[in-house]
């Protein structure tokens, strides 16, 4: 909050961020990765479409596109 007033008028810096892989865990780790840097003030999971879409209902994913352009939503493999 500090930040955002300190920079007024100017908007925060905000970006998507995933790794495309089995798991989020890579994810995870880039994330702190960024976030100790300290260049960024909000990080965007970049979920894949298919995860997005049925991140309530995982058992209609379809295995074929789990990670698919961007990273799951999820720990353990769908």
């Amino acid at each position: 909050m500090e930040r955002i007033q300190w920079k007024a008028p100017y908007p925060i810096l905000r970006h998507h961020f995933g790794i495309p892989a089995q798991t989020i865990d890579p994810t995870v780790d880039g994330i702190a990765q960024i976030a100790d840097a300290g260049v960024l003030d909000v990080i965007s999971l970049g979920a894949d479409q298919d995860a997005q879409e049925n991140l309530f209902r995982p058992a209609q994913q379809n295995p074929r596109s789990t990670g698919a352009a961007a990273c799951p939503s999820a720990r353990k493999p769908i």
